[in-house]
């Protein structure tokens, strides 16, 4: 029961850290889209490389809170944040994901899946 609550703990401490890291991320490239000449399609792979390094991030973070099964509370961290992705935009704006999109969010559970691997080997040194 114990290793069960440490895991989940893990995993809300993974999803907080991808979700702060793209609020901070969309709040700075919102104000470089309003105070310089940038367009949006001039942002477009470091909105990629940006929501990569999030998820990376927050796999890490699971990872080291969990301090074991790094590659399960990765994917379940990024499985979380996917999930709460698409529920808002299904039941928000009325749409579901396309094929790029579906493409990108298992590129997003992979990075996390390598960070939770990442993480545990960084909390056992």
């Amino acid at each position: 029961m114990a290793e069960q609550q440490r895991l989940m703990t893990a995993v809300f401490y993974g999803t907080g850290t991808i979700i702060a890291l793209v609020f901070l991320f969309s709040f700075v490239l919102s104000l470089i889209l309003r105070f310089t000449s940038f367009s949006e399609q001039s942002l477009t792979w470091l909105v990629v490389t940006l929501s990569i390094g999030a998820m990376l991030a927050g796999g890490i973070t699971a990872g080291v809170r969990s301090s074991s099964r790094g590659w399960l509370t990765g994917f379940l961290a990024a499985l979380l944040f996917v999930c709460l992705a698409f529920l808002v935009q299904f039941l928000g704006f009325d749409n579901a994901f396309t094929g790029h999109q579906m493409l990108m969010h298992a590129l997003f559970l992979g990075t996390a899946t390598l960070g939770g691997m990442i993480g545990v080997n960084l909390s056992s040194n």
